[in-house]
């Protein structure tokens, strides 16, 4: 979010007592009524009041107000300043009145308590280069707010910038630039309504400034220039006041809020990238990803190459993909809780539901959907299915040991032990442990389970994968003598471990049993 920032160059201060040549002259025909009024209001009666002809820069009056506050002039068609005296009271200022066609004009001069000998800007060259002084003082502060990093520090220099500039104001009331400075460091506070007016009063004073007579260098006052930064300012606030409600609404979370107030403001301004990265930050908050990527796609298109938009976007698929993994995973559970009341038909179509919602990107993920509908398949009789689901799943995870134990297991079950044990005896199964001492492990697990056929399979698996492995001699040859299903080869294989084993208490078991074996095979 950016804050709004003008460049404040000034305008060069022009002193309105050398400004002026002429005014087209007219007879003494237009009315001007001035009231004379105290800070609540009240008529000033009795106050010394005079005007002043731009034209010759000569006053004319020192006419009394009468019992009401009122004084009447008839004067030429021209620019003046009205100003008054009245003892207690410090001088009355009122800039500028415009006579023209003899139509009436009405002003009214405000006293304040002070000292009636004070000297005003234009009588008194010290007191407008104070003026001056306290605006440079307010523009410099205001310029320093707009950078300063600190909120606690920003608003003290606003406060700052605010207070000099309505100083100067106060010495200077038709100074312009002052004028237009305080519009701006209201905006920088987001006081809308005051900015509003402050530039409402900057162009009405430009309004009047501009009719004024031609300067006697010839020189025509930058007031042009000053009332188009007016105008551009004017026009603008609405498009700041409604970032700010947005940026304000987005800072508090409320992000359905944040993306309203942005989309008004690109109504105003469509070709801003800022406006829709910040859009679509606050629909990615609000969980409307796909709107959220229409949108900083678009600012991508206005300022291709931003690492900020490129970042955002990345984030926004992630978010995306995260929350429909959140909702596939949701469905899988339902699915578990289904599996695991033996409802298996209606389990599997949970999983496939949640599998279609898996990017196919994601495929770790897909993966445990997958197993769980093989898993789900093999409930449900459907043998081929099953395998070609288990496969799938280890297919795209292949790291992932799991898949391919619960098709061993699945293997198994359906009485498939050559597929089975090939699949434990891949290295990928396998992991980090000899082929033959997976193979010994499976041996026994099956065997103390009552998996005999399967146990003396995998136990010749692991004398075929290491020879010298004497161990597997020694169960294999054990369990064919109980089995009594192959007495030869179980005279073999144990008279082998005779010649590999090292066990004592096995190898004097193997004696013994050989001795038994000699007399059946009689």
């Amino acid at each position: 979010m950016k804050n709004i920032y003008f460049n404040l160059n000034r305008l060069p201060l022009v002193c309105l007592l050398v400004l002026f040549l002429t005014v087209s002259a007219h007879a003494a025909s237009t009315p001007l009524e001035i009231k004379c009024q105290d800070s609540a209001g009240n008529p000033v009666a009795g106050a010394t009041v005079n005007v002043q002809q731009l034209e010759t820069l000569k006053w004319k009056g020192d006419k009394k107000s009468d019992s009401k506050g009122i004084t009447l002039f008839k004067l030429d068609d021209g620019a003046y300043r009205l100003m008054a005296h009245k003892e207690g009271f410090a001088p009355a200022l009122y800039e500028f009145v415009i006579l023209k066609g003899g139509n009436p004009v009405s002003a009214t001069l405000k006293f304040e308590q002070g000292d009636s000998q004070k000297k005003l800007y234009f009588e008194d060259q010290a007191v407008a280069q104070k003026a001056q002084e306290l605006l440079s003082q307010g523009s410099q502060a205001l310029s320093a707010a707009v950078q300063d990093k600190d909120a606690q520090a920003r608003d003290k220099k606003f406060a700052d910038a605010e207070k000099a500039i309505e100083e100067s104001l106060d010495i200077y009331p038709s100074n312009a630039e002052a004028l237009f400075n305080l519009s701006i460091a209201y905006i920088q506070q987001h006081r809308w309504d005051q900015a509003d007016e402050s530039l409402k009063k900057t162009s009405q004073l430009l309004t009047v400034l501009s009719a004024l007579p031609t300067p006697k260098d010839g020189k025509t006052p930058p007031y042009n220039e000053l009332q188009q930064r007016v105008n551009s300012l004017q026009a603008s606030l609405p498009l700041f006041k409604l970032r700010s409600d947005a940026d304000k609404a987005l800072t508090e979370q409320k992000f359905d809020l944040a993306a309203q107030k942005y989309s008004e403001a690109l109504k105003l301004q469509n070709n801003d990238p800022d406006l829709y990265y910040n859009l679509s930050l606050a629909l990615a908050r609000a969980r409307k990803f796909d709107d959220a990527l229409q949108s900083i796609d678009k600012a991508v298109q206005l300022k291709p190459g931003e690492p900020a938009y490129a970042d955002l976007r990345k984030k926004i698929v992630e978010f995306k993909e995260s929350e429909i993994l959140n909702k596939a995973q949701e469905i899988l559970t339902e699915g578990d809780k289904l599996f695991q009341a033996k409802d298996y038909a209606n389990a599997l179509t949970k999983y496939q539901e949640a599998l279609k919602m898996v990017p196919e990107q994601r495929k770790p993920q897909q993966a445990v959907v997958l197993a769980q509908i093989a898993k789900t398949q093999a409930q449900l009789n459907q043998y081929d299915p099953a395998v070609a689901t288990f496969k799938k799943a280890i297919e795209l995870a292949p790291d992932n040991a799991s898949f391919k134990t619960a098709l061993a297991q699945f293997y198994l079950k359906e009485k498939k032990y050559d597929e089975a044990l090939n699949i434990y005896a891949d290295s990928g199964s396998a992991g980090n442990q000899p082929v033959d001492q997976v193979m010994f492990k499976l041996g026994q697990t099956q065997s103390n389970q009552g998996n005999s056929e399967v146990a003396q399979l995998a136990f010749e698996r692991a004398i075929k994968a290491n020879p010298e492995n004497a161990e597997a001699y020694y169960e294999l040859g054990m369990l064919l003598y109980q089995s009594k299903k192959d007495d030869k080869r179980a005279q073999e294989v144990l008279t082998k471990y005779l010649e590999v084993g090292k066990e004592t208490a096995h190898l004097d078991n193997t004696k013994s049993v050989l001795v038994v074996l000699k007399k059946r095979l009689k």
